[in-house]
């Protein structure tokens, strides 16, 4: 992601519009359905998180599901990236505090690391994640134009193939891999980042039947009966 200027939004205002004041919008009743925690004793909601913490700056990345913003964390002084939700139906919200779950439990250097996930005071859910800074691999395989470049990337691919195989491990599958959500950064970093789709094996997953497609080209992310990307799916995947 490009590290772009600090820009705050206008006092009192949140990412996707909300009061920071801890006041509802107008008709809404703040009610959210429960994302159940994986093992007793854990908390099987989002809490809510003080909005003073952030600043909160430019819109650097929208998909079908969330946008991610540029923020610094001011406990800690250090710049963030803060995914929120677009929308406001009970499936969305529920496959955004999943992935923020998912994401946040999958600890290894591959894998894109949430710093913490809760509510803004008005209800709406959002996590903080590390800001990286780089770019996708399908850019960074267009600007190596010889084979002897693009071997280079070789390294970085199996950093990739590495993280899955953790997350498989831990009985969750990706299923929407793709050379746009594999990052590599300035530094020679790799990071597989966005779980959205992901599933733990095992666990129910019963918004998979009514969520909404996102329109677009064959390249784009698709949600419904298939989840995935054409062109990227495995064959089982493809056959829902």
């Amino acid at each position: 992601m490009a590290d772009d200027k600090d820009a705050t939004l206008p006092a009192g205002e949140s990412p996707s519009g909300l009061a920071l004041d801890g006041t509802l919008p107008s008709g809404d009743d703040g009610a959210a359905p429960v994302v159940r925690a994986g093992r007793p004793g854990d908390y099987d909601d989002l809490i809510a998180v003080d909005p003073r913490h952030y600043l909160l700056g430019d819109e650097i990345a929208r998909g079908g599901m969330g946008k991610i913003i540029k923020g610094r964390d001011r406990r800690f002084g250090r710049e963030v990236a803060i995914k929120v939700l677009l929308g406001s139906s009970e499936q969305a919200r529920a496959r955004f505090e999943r992935e923020a779950r998912i994401t946040g439990r999958l600890q290894h250097p591959a894998i894109i690391s949430v710093h913490e996930a809760g509510v803004w005071p008005s209800g709406e859910p959002f996590f903080a994640m590390k800001l990286v800074a780089g770019r996708a691999l399908d850019k960074v395989v267009a600007d190596r134009a010889t084979l002897a470049e693009r071997l280079g990337l070789v390294p970085n691919v199996v950093a990739a193939i590495d993280a899955l195989a953790y997350a498989h491990a831990q009985r969750v599958i990706h299923r929407d891999l793709k050379p746009s959500n594999v990052l590599v950064g300035d530094f020679g970093e790799t990071v597989v980042i966005d779980w959205g789709l992901a599933k733990v094996v095992g666990e129910p997953d019963d918004e998979e039947r009514t969520a909404e497609h996102d329109a677009g080209t064959s390249l784009r992310t698709r949600v419904g009966a298939v989840f995935g990307t054409p062109g990227f799916m495995a064959p089982d995947q493809l056959r829902g």
